[in-house]
């Protein structure tokens, strides 16, 4: 998955919450537990939230990232605003996933539909980058 809106907050209580069979959530954390369930000695959470999937589109497809989240956040606006001003959430942010490619210099832009439906709802854009080599894995 390339495109995840994660909700989060320091008094979030994810249990209280009931998501539509749309919205369910692929990652759920609480505030106090480890951060890596493998690992029970690791960091603990400082928050409490949950991610959903917007986009199941690859890294390498931002523009279809971006057209199925707009679709998706129309289709589930106003859950999603519910959502987002839930007491105890703190932020939320609609995470695109872009890969890079050496020497490492590129440019996204994101379109003003996809910016005023996360904007209406309350929802932050956020854009994680990862680099990737240019070798064909199959060989």
């Amino acid at each position: 998955m390339s495109c995840v809106l994660r909700v989060w907050g320091n008094e979030f209580d994810v249990d209280s919450i009931t998501l539509e069979p749309e919205l369910e959530a692929i990652k759920v954390w609480r505030k106090g537990q480890p951060k890596f369930n493998s690992n029970p000695n690791s960091r603990l959470n400082e928050t409490s939230g949950l991610s959903i999937e917007l986009s199941s589109s690859d890294f390498s497809e931002i523009e279809k990232q971006i057209n199925e989240a707009i679709s998706f956040c129309k289709s589930h606006q106003k859950v999603l605003t519910k959502l987002v001003s839930h007491q105890g959430v703190d932020g939320a942010v609609a995470d695109f996933g872009a890969e890079i490619y050496p020497p490492g210099w590129c440019s996204f832009y994101f379109e003003p539909e996809l910016l005023k439906i996360l904007g209406n709802i309350g929802i932050s854009l956020g854009l994680s980058v990862y680099p990737t080599d240019n070798e064909d894995e199959t060989e």
